[in-house]
C-alpha cells in the first residue's frame, strides 16, 4: 500500500465513524444533563461548573444549522468530535511507523482505530450533547500526543506549541482532561534532555497552554449579561475562579478510604476496561507496553503516567462507591485511559510483527483486530444506538401538560428540570408555566430574575417558601416528586401527571391527571437515567391508582418502579417518601434502609434513614446513621445538627452541645437557634454569646450567625451592643432583610418608633416581597396613630400573604 492509499484510510475511517455516529445519535434532547447544556449553548448562557465555554460556543454555532431539532444540532458536537477522534487516533498511529509504512501496517492502524470507536464509553458518549464535553476532551488530549510526537521525532517548536493549546483546550472542554498535564510534562522532560530544547521553546509552550484557558473569560462576560441560563452568577474573578474550580461541588474525595474499597475499585475497574477491549488485545497491549520501554522511552512514560493518573488518580481523588450508578457515570471519566489502552495495542502488533516477521501472524492479527471490531459493534450497538430515544423529550413533555392554566413549578433535581428547561428556554413551550429552580444556580427563573448577585443558599428556604406563598395566589402551584418545597399546613396534595399539585384548602380531587401512554418498563440496553426517567413514571401513576382507591394496582407500579430502579439509591429514596406520605412505615423505613444499603457513602441517605429512627424512637440507631454521616463527610452540617438532635433525645447533653457547635460553626442554621435555646434554658446567656462570637469569627460572611450573637444580645440586655452589630450587618450586606428587622424590633421595644420605621422600611427595599416587613411598619404607623397608612400596609401584607392572621387581626384594629 502506497503512502498516499495510507492517507486515504484516515478520511474513510473518519466517513465510517461519522456515518455510525450519525445513524445512531439521538434526534431531540437526551435525559440527564443534556437538556441544560442545550440550552446553555443556545441562548450562550453558562451550564454547570466548570461552565464549558467552549461547548457553548460551538453549540451555539451549530444550533444555525438547518437540518432537525435544536438538540439534534447541539447533540452534532459529540458526533463531530467522536469522528475527529478516530481520525487523529489512527494518524498517531501511523506517525509511529513513519518510514516503514506498509500495508499491514495500515491495514492494522486502521483496524485498531476502528476497534477504538466502537468501544462502549466512546460510543455511548458520541451521540448526545452532554457527551460532547467527554469528545471534545478526548479529541483535544488525542490531538495534543499527535503533536507531541511530531514535536519529538521532527523537532520542531511549533508542534510542541500547538501540543500545549490543544492541551488547555483539552482542560477546558472537561477537566478529567488534566491528566495530560502530569504525562505530557513527563514527555517533554525526557525530549528536552535529549534534544538540549532551548529555554525560550519551554517558555513560550506554557504561554500557549494557558491561553487555551483565556476561553473561561467567556464566563464573566456572559455573567454580565445574565442571561437564562446562569449557574452560579460568574460575573466577578473570584466567582469565575469558584465556578472553575467546582466548589459548589465540595472537595473531590469525601468517603473514608479502605483497603476494601480500594480493591473493590480496581475489582470494577478491570471489568470496566474488559468491557472496552477483548482479553485478547488487552494481552496485546501488554506487549505493545513493553515495546515502548524498548524503543520509545518519552511514549512510555508518557502513557503510563496518563494511565495512573487516570485509573489510580480517579479512585484515590473522588473515593467512588462501588454503586452500579456511579460505575456507570465514574466510567465516562477513564476515556483518555482507554486512549491509551488502544496505543498499546497497536504498538504490539508493530513490535510483534517485527519479532515474529511471518505472513500467517498478520493475517492472524488482522483477522483478530476485524472480528473485536465486528464483536464490539453487535454488543454494544443496542446500547450506543439512540435514534429512537425520546424519553427525555417526552418526559418534559408530560411533566409540563401535567400542568393547567397559569402555573408554578417547583423543582430541585437535574434530571426532571433539566428537559423542562430545555422546552421551556429553546422550544418556547408553555408560556403560562413558569419552573421555579430550589437550587437557584441554574435557571434564570422567578425567583432570580431581578438578582444581579449570588443567591446565598442559607436565604433560599425561605425565598422559596415566600415565592410558594405568593405564587399560590394566582397561580396553580405543582412540584416534581423529589422536591423540598415546605407546603403549608393543611395543604391538599394531588398527584397531576408527572406532577403533585398543591391544591388549595378544601379543594377536592377532580380527576386532572396527565393521561398519556407511560412508556413501556422495559429496562433492557438502557442507561442509569433513562431507568431513572422510567421509573418516576411508574411512581407517578401509582399516585395516580392510590388516589383512584385501587391500592393494589398502587402497589403493582410500585414493584415495577422498584424493578427498574432496583439498583439506584435515589429512586429507593424517592419511593420511600411516597410510602411515607401514606403512612406505609414498614415499606416507608424498609425503602430508606435499602438506599442506605446501596450507596453506603452516601451522606444524604444515612442522614435520611437517621431521622426515621429518630422520628420511630430508635435514638440509639438514629446516633448511629448520623454518626456514620459525619465520619463520611465531617463537613456535614446538617447531619452534625441532627446529630446533636438524638444525643439530646438520649439525654447526652455534653455530646449533643459539642454537635451543635461543630455544626453551626459550618453554618447550619438551625444550630444557631438550638444552641441559643441550649443555653438560655440553663441560664448561660454569656455562654451563649462567646460560644456565637467564635462561630462568628470563622464564618465571616454568614449573616445567621451575626443575627444569632445580636439577638443573644439582646437577650442578655445589651440592646446597644446589638444595634451596634446590626449597623454593621447593614453594612457589610444590604440585602440581608433579618437585619433590618430585627433591628427595627430593638427600636420598637424601646418607644422608637421613627428609627424603627426606617429600619422596617430598609427590610421591603431589600426584599419587596417579603409581608413581615410591611407588617412591622404598619405597626409603627399604627402607634403613631396613623390609621390610613396602616390600612394600606396591612392590605399589602395580606396581598403577600394571605394566611397571615396577625396582619388580619391588626387591619381590623386600623379600621
Amino acid at each position: 500500500m502506497t503512502r498516499f492509499g495510507l492517507k486515504l484510510l484516515g478520511p474513510a475511517l473518519f466517513l465510517a465513524a461519522i456515518s455510525l455516529y450519525l445513524y445512531t445519535a439521538c434526534p431531540v434532547v437526551y435525559v440527564g444533563d443534556s437538556g441544560e447544556l442545550i440550552s446553555a449553548a443556545y441562548t450562550l448562557g453558562i451550564p454547570h461548573p466548570p461552565g464549558y465555554p467552549l461547548f457553548c460556543l460551538l453549540g451555539k454555532l451549530l444550533s444555525f444549522l438547518p437540518a432537525g431539532t435544536i438538540a439534534f444540532r447541539v447533540n452534532l458536537l459529540a458526533v463531530i468530535f467522536a469522528s475527529l477522534t478516530a481520525l487523529v487516533v489512527y494518524k498517531s498511529f501511523l506517525f509511529q511507523i513513519k518510514g516503514k509504512e506498509n500495508s499491514f501496517y495500515g491495514a492494522a492502524a486502521f483496524l485498531t482505530a476502528a476497534v477504538f470507536s466502537v468501544t462502549f464509553k466512546l460510543w455511548s458518549q458520541s451521540g448526545m450533547a452532554k457527551g460532547a464535553l467527554y469528545c471534545m476532551a478526548l479529541y483535544f488530549v488525542a490531538g495534543a500526543l499527535y503533536s507531541l510526537l511530531r514535536w519529538s521525532k521532527e523537532k520542531k517548536s511549533k508542534s510542541l506549541y500547538l501540543a500545549m493549546f490543544l492541551g488547555g483546550l483539552a482542560i477546558v472542554s472537561h477537566q478529567t482532561a488534566l491528566v495530560f498535564i502530569p504525562a505530557a510534562a513527563v514527555f517533554a522532560g525526557i525530549v528536552i534532555k535529549r534534544d538540549k530544547t532551548p529555554l525560550k521553546a519551554i517558555f513560550i509552550s506554557f504561554i500557549f497552554l494557558i491561553s487555551g484557558f483565556l476561553l473561561y473569560l467567556y464566563l464573566p462576560l456572559r455573567a454580565a449579561a445574565y442571561p437564562e441560563i446562569n449557574c452560579g452568577n460568574p460575573v466577578t474573578l473570584s466567582g469565575m475562579l469558584d465556578h472553575i474550580m467546582r466548589k459548589q461541588y465540595g472537595a473531590l474525595g469525601k468517603n473514608p478510604y479502605s483497603f476494601e474499597l480500594f480493591f473493590l475499585q480496581l475489582k470494577s475497574t478491570w471489568a470496566m476496561v474488559l468491557k472496552q477491549f477483548p482479553l485478547a488485545l488487552l494481552l496485546l497491549s501488554f506487549t505493545g507496553l513493553a515495546g515502548y520501554r524498548r524503543e520509545r522511552k518519552e511514549l512510555f512514560w508518557f502513557s503510563v503516567v496518563m494511565l495512573f493518573s487516570v485509573f489510580f488518580g480517579l479512585m484515590l481523588g473522588t473515593r467512588f462507591d462501588i454503586t452500579v450508578p456511579m460505575l456507570e457515570t465514574a466510567g465516562i471519566f477513564f476515556l483518555p485511559g482507554f486512549l491509551i489502552i488502544g496505543l498499546w495495542v497497536y504498538s504490539g502488533i508493530t513490535w510483534l510483527n517485527e519479532k515474529v516477521e511471518q505472513k500467517y501472524f498478520r493475517y492472524f492479527v488482522l483477522l483478530l483486530m476485524f472480528v473485536s471490531a465486528i464483536f464490539l459493534f453487535r454488543q454494544n450497538y443496542p446500547f450506543c444506538n439512540k435514534q429512537n430515544n425520546r424519553l427525555g423529550l417526552q418526559y418534559g413533555i408530560d411533566t409540563l401538560n401535567s400542568c393547567r392554566g397559569r402555573a408554578a413549578i417547583f423543582v430541585s433535581e437535574d434530571s426532571p428540570m433539566y428537559q423542562m428547561v430545555y422546552l421551556k428556554v429553546v422550544e418556547k413551550a408553555k408560556p403560562d408555566v413558569e419552573i421555579c429552580d430550589e437550587t437557584g444556580t441554574a435557571l434564570r427563573t422567578m425567583l432570580t430574575r431581578e438578582d444581579r448577585g449570588i443567591v446565598y443558599k442559607n436565604e433560599l428556604a425561605a425565598r422559596v417558601s415566600d415565592y410558594y406563598k405568593k405564587a399560590k395566589q394566582d397561580r396553580n402551584v405543582y412540584y416534581t416528586l423529589e422536591s423540598g418545597l415546605n407546603l403549608e399546613p393543611g395543604t391538599v396534595v394531588l398527584p397531576s401527571g408527572m406532577l403533585y399539585y398543591a391544591a388549595k384548602k378544601n379543594e377536592k380531587y377532580n380527576g386532572f391527571f396527565w393521561k398519556g401512554k407511560i412508556p413501556p418498563n422495559e429496562n433492557k440496553d438502557l442507561d442509569i437515567y433513562n431507568r431513572d426517567m422510567l421509573a418516576r413514571y411508574r411512581m407517578m401513576f401509582a399516585e395516580d391508582r392510590f388516589i383512584s382507591g385501587d391500592t393494589q394496582g398502587f402497589a403493582v407500579e410500585m414493584k415495577i418502579a422498584e424493578k427498574i430502579g432496583f439498583d439506584m439509591d435515589w429512586v429507593r429514596n424517592e419511593m420511600a417518601g411516597i410510602f411515607g406520605r401514606k403512612g406505609m412505615k414498614k415499606e416507608w423505613l424498609a425503602g430508606l434502609e435499602n438506599a442506605a444499603r446501596l450507596f453506603r457513602y452516601s451522606v444524604e441517605r444515612r442522614n435520611n434513614l437517621g431521622n426515621a429512627y429518630l422520628s420511630e424512637g430508635r435514638t440509639e440507631d438514629a446516633i448511629k446513621e448520623y454518626e456514620a454521616a459525619t465520619a463520611i463527610d465531617r463537613g456535614s452540617s446538617a447531619a452534625l445538627h441532627n446529630l446533636g438532635n438524638a444525643y439530646m433525645s438520649a439525654g447526652k447533653r455534653e455530646e449533643a452541645e459539642r454537635a451543635y457547635i461543630r455544626a453551626a460553626e459550618l453554618g447550619q442554621t438551625e444550630s444557631f437557634s438550638a444552641l441559643s435555646q441550649f443555653y438560655m434554658s440553663a441560664g448561660q446567656y454569656e455562654k451563649a454569646v462567646k460560644i456565637l462570637t467564635r462561630i462568628a469569627s470563622a464564618n465571616p460572611s454568614n449573616m445567621d450567625v451575626f443575627n444569632s450573637l445580636a439577638l443573644s444580645f439582646d437577650k442578655l440586655g445589651r440592646q446597644e451592643d446589638a444595634l451596634k452589630l446590626y449597623a454593621q450587618m447593614i453594612a457589610a450586606r444590604p440585602d440581608y432583610i433579618y437585619s433590618y428587622i430585627n433591628c427595627g424590633n430593638i427600636y420598637y421595644s424601646k418607644g422608637s418608633f421613627a428609627d424603627a420605621g426606617k429600619m422596617y422600611s430598609g427590610a421591603i427595599s431589600a426584599n419587596p416581597a417579603y409581608p413581615e416587613g410591611y407588617f412591622n411598619l404598619g405597626l409603627v404607623y399604627l402607634r403613631q396613630g396613623n390609621k390610613a397608612e396602616a390600612r394600606r400596609l396591612f392590605e399589602k401584607t395580606l396581598s403577600l400573604d394571605g394566611t397571615h392572621t396577625k396582619a388580619r387581626t391588626a387591619l381590623g384594629m386600623a379600621n
